[in-house]
Parts: C-alpha cells; structure tokens; sequence
C-alpha cells in the first residue's frame, strides 16, 4: 500500500517504499519518531507538517533542539507549513498554509499520515450524565483560524454531537499566532 498509518508502520511492521513521506499533523513524537526510523532503515525521507517546524510540542519539553540536529544528520527532507491537499501513487500535493495558490510537488512512494485520531468521549459522556462538569479542549490551528465559516462548522459540531458550547475550551496554539 502507499498509504499507511503510524500503526503499520510501527506494529505491522508494513513495508514502505524507498522513498517516504510522513504528513505530520501531530507535531509531537510520532512523526519525527517514524521519519527517524525510516530514515534509519535506508529510506529516503520528507516530513511534511502544517506547523512552522517539526515537532513543534517538543518546543514545551526542551526536546527540540536535539530533535532538529537529529533530522538533519539523517538527511531528513524538511518540508514545514503546508498541508496535503492530494495524495496519490508516486507522491502528493502540498499547499502552503498561508498561500492556497502556493502549491509544491512532493515525491514519494509511500505517504505515512499522522494525523488526528476518531476520539472516544465515552468517559467524559458518562461523566458529564452524572453532573460532573469537565472541559473539552480543541486545538486552534492557523487554517482554523483564517476560516470564516469556523463559527458555523463548530456550531454545526456541538449541536451534531450533542455538546454543550460551555463544556469547549478553545486553545490556539503559540504557533497559531506566530
């Protein structure tokens, strides 16, 4: 397959190509984590992320500095703020998260997503049944933030899921803002 999630690479063990591209939405450990170990296996690699740097969080744990020299001695192809707007056999398409019209041909024969997971609110449903008043929080990214129609999607959301809008904290990131 030339599409695989952090879970077949690695748990399954799945078999990327020789050329790699890992979309990181998370912008912590995992993405640079499986670049890393790619890297290490001989393939060659290209870390796509949204954010201004790769893993971005890393900036909150003292991480990030070493993290960077480390991508650098593997040779890791940086690729920073932009999204992919299409994947397809052979590589995908990344738009810059300031410029749509900002477009970048990125090769690869396989493309690794990392990106956000289907949450389980169960615990928090229960919970909130029983009267227990806890928060959801909900990362701002830029994109969500140059998004006009943002107020009406997330109305859309919490009447869809059935949220009170008192029970949503709104973060925006630092480098949201930045």
């Amino acid at each position: 397959p030339h599409v695989l999630t952090p879970e077949q690479v690695m748990l399954e063990s799945k078999v990327c190509g020789d050329h790699a591209l890992v979309y990181d939405c998370e912008g912590y450990f995992m993405g640079v984590g499986i670049a890393e170990r790619l890297a290490l296996e001989g393939k060659r690699v290209t870390y796509v992320t949204t954010n201004s740097h790769p893993g971005q969080y890393m900036h909150f744990t003292g991480e990030l500095a070493r993290l960077h020299a480390r991508l650098h001695e593997l040779h890791i192809e940086l690729v920073t703020e932009r999204y992919l707007a299409e994947i397809r056999p052979g590589g995908a398409t990344g738009v810059s998260v300031w410029v749509e019209d900002d477009t970048r041909e990125l090769a690869a024969d396989s493309v690794v997503l990392v990106t956000q997971r289907l949450s389980n609110d169960t615990l928090w449903r229960e919970l909130h049944a029983e009267g227990v008043s806890l928060k959801l929080s909900l990362n701002l990214s830029t994109r969500d933030l140059l998004d006009q129609d943002l107020p009406a999607k997330f109305d859309t959301l919490l009447v869809k899921q059935r949220v009170p809008a008192e029970a949503f904290c709104l973060e925006i990131t630092e480098s949201a803002i930045m």
